[in-house]
């Protein structure tokens, strides 16, 4: 057993010169400048998507099952990306509950419609999490039947939403 540690600590004892004066060939590269990135673009926006009272609320308590007004208004605030290649990302965040994958596609739909065509990893599209905000916009069932008080998707907040967003 000793032998066998004492060897390989002799090799690596060998080998340790050659590994320090060995040399890498890195291959020269340039960080374009601010000049030569022409069309670089970003923009940002913030929008209101507080619905009027009358909507259900997403899994909020007993209390809050459908709203009656509002304590503060609910937003969604982008941030958007475009190089000179004009490759683009967009980052959002919605105050909601959840961020259907429905609504997530029917964003980009709209968004490519109005000349923003965006890739399907070019939309982050995220909640906050807020159960302040509607319900019953979910694409999935399961999360309409127990978020809310109410049964079913509504169409019509879904389509307003995804028009705000």
């Amino acid at each position: 057993m000793i032998r066998s540690v004492t060897g390989c600590l002799l090799a690596i004892q060998g080998l340790l010169p050659l590994g320090c004066s060995l040399k890498l060939n890195v291959p020269k590269y340039t960080v374009p400048t601010a000049q030569q990135l022409q069309g670089f673009v970003v923009g940002r926006a913030k929008v209101d998507i507080t619905p009027p009272p009358g909507y259900p609320m997403g899994g909020h308590s007993i209390a809050g099952k459908v709203a009656r007004g509002y304590w503060t208004h609910l937003y969604t605030r982008a941030f958007y990306f475009q190089d000179a290649n004009r490759g683009n990302l967009a980052l959002v965040s919605c105050d909601l509950f959840a961020i259907p994958a429905g609504l997530r596609a029917e964003v980009a739909r709209l968004a490519a419609k109005n000349g923003v065509p965006l890739l399907p990893d070019a939309l982050i599209l995220a909640a906050t999490h807020t159960h302040h905000g509607p319900g019953n916009f979910m694409t999935s069932e399961l999360y309409n039947g127990f978020s809310s008080p109410w049964p079913g998707f509504d169409k019509e907040l879904f389509g307003w939403l995804a028009e705000k967003i």
